[in-house]
């Protein structure tokens, strides 16, 4: 950056000196002002881009080309590799034919370069000591106007051909000095990623108004359609009053269709109500998205402001403690808005206090014979959680003592150290440790039969399950039986129609189940005479195929022996 500023020194003192000259040759000073006017806005100026320098195959067209240019740039029109030396490219000036040279950085000392090319550079901007005029005297330069100032600038401007890596720095993003064809001025170096985030920014940005535009045409739109099925809606209960007195013919149908066209419309209305509800959806996930890369975008600039202290670093705020809100003091505070407010309801009444006691909502303490019912319930579930942690322990010892082995197996080859120090001592430890499952499965046991006991006889109802009836049945698979389980009947009892059992029952006369009925009292029975029916062919009633034809036949000739 030094070399840079010491060059950019002696070519202002040689600017000086050149225009100083050019003063003196001149005819008049406006015609002098009108030719510095010309080659100024053809000076490339030496900027501090050109300090880092640029990639021959960046293609950057200046913005301020000729109109009447239509061939591609060329290669000497794109920005060439900033080195130590200076060079000068003629370009051929439009406007009156005349060429004018451009400075680039290439690097031999800037003695040589005044020495060499101190007839050929002039530039009225930089020659901040004045004009001399025909007659000697020192002059004031005309300052060029905004607009003059803005066509150099224009002449500075790029767009790009084709982005790519080598148009931006390599560097992070940080502020430089640069010039902008008229004066000295800070710019903003950019990376090949922040350029993207810009772009998709800009793109974000253009989705979202687009999405929001469209959003609140189609609102309006649906808030019409709305307001048409609310008074369709209307229309219908009008009508539907209407019938309410004339239930008879044609009026019957009519009032049908009418009822039916009520609950379409109010089906339609939710549905309106919901596609509202799906257009804001549809605009804050754009505005979500659109934040996301806004925030991409300003991590960029506020580390290069920062480093350029424009910004200063955030500061870690201190940890805010949060008040915690009371809720009696909350609501005497917002009685106070309301009277402040002058709101009618708490005019002429005194404000009711706050009762938040929630000792209501609390269950009612359980009874000593329902604490007791409710104390052996969880005694009855912590035994069988017991046994099912017990159960699945035994049962996967064989999978967890193959485990083992394996994993002493492969420390022992990787070398290294193994949870025991021989195959015997594998089996020893566990030898001991089967017997531990096993004992803790017979103690789990049990105590589940103690628990289903104690439940029983406090006549709390306990659950059975197949588990528990492969202590009965071992090794029995319940399918094959083809009969209920003994414990199903306690499943069952509670299942029956109490109603039905309780007619039954009371039809039945007291000790004839007993065979002590007394002579008066005699159990209903059948007046017809037929075979006892053997234990399978009762089990059988319930079949289907040809061993319901044998139940049908047998039912055949039962029916025929009472007819005869």
């Amino acid at each position: 950056m030094g070399r840079l500023t010491f060059l950019k020194r002696e070519l202002q003192a040689l600017y000086r000196r050149k225009a100083a000259d050019d003063a003196v040759r001149a005819s008049s000073v406006d015609d002098t002002r009108e030719l510095g006017r010309h080659n100024s806005s053809q000076i490339r100026p030496l900027t501090a881009g050109n300090e880092f320098g640029a990639s021959p195959e960046m293609h950057l067209l200046s913005s301020g080309s000729h109109e009447n240019e239509t061939e591609p740039a060329s290669e000497s029109a794109c920005l060439t590799p900033a080195s130590p030396t200076l060079t000068f490219e003629g370009r051929s000036d439009a406007r009156d034919d005349q060429t004018t040279e451009h400075l680039t950085t290439k690097g031999v000392s800037s003695d040589d370069v005044i020495a060499t090319h101190q007839d050929e550079v002039s530039s009225p901007i930089e020659n901040a000591e004045g004009v001399v005029a025909e007659d000697g005297v020192e002059a004031d330069p005309a300052p060029l106007t905004f607009e003059e100032e803005q066509a150099i600038r224009d002449e500075e401007y790029v767009t790009l051909a084709a982005e790519a890596a080598e148009c931006y720095t390599d560097g992070p993003s940080r502020l430089v000095l640069a010039s902008d064809g008229v004066k000295g001025c800070v710019a903003l170096l950019m990376t090949l990623d922040f350029s993207g985030h810009v772009q998709e920014a800009l793109q974000s940005q253009r989705d979202f108004a687009k999405a929001r535009s469209q959003s609140s045409k189609t609102k309006l739109a649906l808030i019409g359609l709305e307001s048409k099925v609310e008074s369709a809606i209307a229309s219908c209960k009008s009508r539907l009053r209407k019938l309410d007195d004339q239930l008879e013919g044609d009026d019957r149908d009519a009032r049908a269709s009418l009822e039916q066209r009520l609950t379409i419309l109010k089906a339609m209305l939710l549905d309106v109500g919901g596609r509202k509800q799906e257009l804001f959806a549809g605009v804050q996930t754009q505005a979500d998205i659109l934040r996301e890369v806004q925030a991409s975008v300003i991590a960029y600039l506020e580390e290069a402001f920062i480093c350029g202290m424009l910004v200063p670093m955030e500061e870690e705020d201190p940890a805010v403690e949060v008040k915690k809100f009371d809720l009696e003091e909350e609501y005497l505070l917002f009685c106070d808005k309301l009277k402040a407010a002058g709101d009618p309801l708490l005019e002429d009444e005194e404000i009711a206090p706050l009762d938040h006691n929630l000792d209501h909502l609390k269950a009612e303490p359980l009874s000593e014979e329902d604490q007791k019912k409710q104390d052996i319930v969880n005694d009855l579930w912590a035994a069988k959680q017991t046994l099912t942690q017990a159960r699945n322990a035994f049962e996967n010892r064989s999978n967890q003592r193959a485990q083992e082995f394996y994993a002493n197996q492969a420390a022992a080859d990787a070398g290294l150290p193994t949870t025991d120090d021989s195959p015997e001592a594998f089996d020893i430890r566990w030898v001991q440790e089967t017997a531990g499952l096993t004992r803790a499965l017979i103690d789990a046991e049990g105590a589940w039969t103690s628990a289903k006991r104690r439940a029983v006889d406090a006549g709390v109802p306990v659950e059975f399950d197949q588990d528990d009836q492969d202590t009965v049945f071992a090794g029995v698979d319940e399918s094959d039986c083809g009969g209920d389980r003994m414990s199903a009947e306690q499943e069952m009892v509670p299942t029956v129609s109490s109603p039905t059992m309780r007619k039954w029952l009371s039809a039945v006369p007291e000790g004839v189940e007993a065979g002590i009925a007394d002579d008066e009292a005699e159990a209903e029975a059948d007046d017809w005479e037929a075979d006892e029916v053997g234990i399978s062919d009762s089990v059988s009633l319930v079949a289907e195929g040809r061993e319901r034809a044998r139940i049908d036949r047998w039912r055949r000739a039962c029916m025929g022996e009472r007819e005869a």
